[in-house]
């Protein structure tokens, strides 16, 4: 039976200080493997999206689209409703709350 070394906490954080300066010693085989995991990660995503979607049939619905005008004019009753309120908000008079407000001579002559 194999025995397997079993890798302590303080074993893969030594690991993880030191692989900067191992990257560092090494920048130029650091660099030429970066540059071939970019190289074959492009050609993946160009091989799936680009070589394979050209490839691919498309399914043409055999249904075409129907103009629903019933739901038409629900809608746009609905937006003239909205538009109509937001005129009538528009007109609205509101107090002022920071003044404050004196009863008028023809209000106190009514009363």
């Amino acid at each position: 039976m194999i025995k397997i070394k079993r890798l302590e906490v303080g074993e893969i954080k030594r690991i993880f200080q030191r692989l900067p300066s191992i990257l560092g010693k090494h920048a130029f085989l650091t660099f030429l493997a970066l540059l071939l995991l970019s190289l074959l990660s492009g050609g993946f995503c160009f091989y799936k999206y680009g070589f394979l979607a050209g490839r691919a049939e498309l399914e043409i619905p055999k249904k075409t689209l129907q103009f629903n005008e019933e739901t038409y004019s629900r809608i746009l009753k609905e937006w003239e409703s909205r538009e109509q309120r937001l005129k009538e908000i528009d007109v609205k008079q509101y107090p002022d709350p920071f003044r404050k407000s004196y009863p008028q001579p023809s209000e106190e002559l009514t009363e």
